[in-house]
C-alpha cells in the first residue's frame, strides 16, 4: 500500500480511526478556506456569471430560509464555472452555475404571485410580479413590510405626501394600505421586528 500524503487543507487528526473529514469542522472550514484560494488564484478558462459578492438563489432542493446566498468567489473547471456561496445560516458552500439564479434579476415565483392583500387598499401593484414588472434595468427600490415596527407609519407619512401634492385619490389608497399593515401587526404582535 502506498502512502498518500494528507491534503494541504487536512487537520492533524486526518487519518487516524474513525476520523471522517466530511464530519469534521476543523477540515470542512480549511477545504471551504482552500477552494476560495483556489477560486481566485487558478486562471479562469471560463467567465463567471457572477461577480464575489453577487447576490443568488441557491436550487430549489434548499431548505426555504436557506434560498439566498452571496458569492464569495468562483473556480473555472473546463468550460464550467463553480462558485463558492456563503449561505443565510453562515455556512460556505460550492454550486455550479448552472443552479444559481441571479438574485437581482428574479423573484421567487411563490412570492412573485401572492398578493399583497385583497380588496380596498390592495395597494398600487397587487403582487411583486406587477410591481417587478414595472422597474427599469437597474432602478433601485425600497420595500416595506407590514412585519417593520414602523411600517404602518412610514406608509402613513407616504399618505401625507400625496394629500400634500393634491393626489387625495391615491393618498386614500396608501392610507387604507397603512391600516391593513397595522391591523395585521395588531394580529400578528410575535411576528412584529423593529428593524436591524
Amino acid at each position: 500500500m502506498t502512502d498518500v500524503p494528507p491534503p494541504a487543507w487536512a487537520c492533524p487528526q486526518w487519518g487516524q480511526y474513525e476520523h471522517d473529514w466530511l464530519d469534521c469542522p476543523e477540515c470542512l472550514d480549511a477545504y471551504e478556506t482552500y477552494l476560495e484560494v483556489a477560486a481566485v488564484s487558478e486562471p479562469q478558462t471560463a467567465t463567471p456569471k457572477f461577480a464575489t459578492g453577487h447576490p443568488v438563489f441557491l436550487p430549489t432542493e434548499t431548505a426555504p430560509g436557506l434560498r439566498r446566498g452571496v458569492v464569495l468567489g468562483s473556480h473555472a473547471d473546463g468550460a464550467e464555472v463553480h462558485y463558492v456561496v456563503l449561505r443565510r445560516d453562515g455556512r460556505k458552500f460550492r454550486y455550479a452555475e448552472a443552479d444559481l439564479l441571479d438574485a437581482d434579476a428574479v423573484f421567487d415565483e411563490a412570492v412573485l404571485a401572492s398578493p399583497a392583500s385583497t380588496g380596498e387598499g390592495l395597494g398600487k401593484y397587487g403582487t411583486l410580479a406587477a410591481f417587478a414588472a414595472k422597474l427599469h434595468p437597474g432602478e433601485p427600490w425600497f420595500a416595506i413590510k407590514a412585519a417593520d415596527r414602523f411600517g404602518p407609519s412610514g406608509v402613513s407619512q407616504y399618505a401625507n405626501l400625496l394629500v400634500a401634492a393634491g393626489m387625495r385619490d391615491g393618498a386614500r389608497d396608501v392610507a387604507l394600505f397603512a391600516i391593513r399593515m397595522q391591523d395585521w401587526q395588531e394580529r400578528n404582535p410575535q411576528k412584529v421586528k423593529t428593524p436591524d
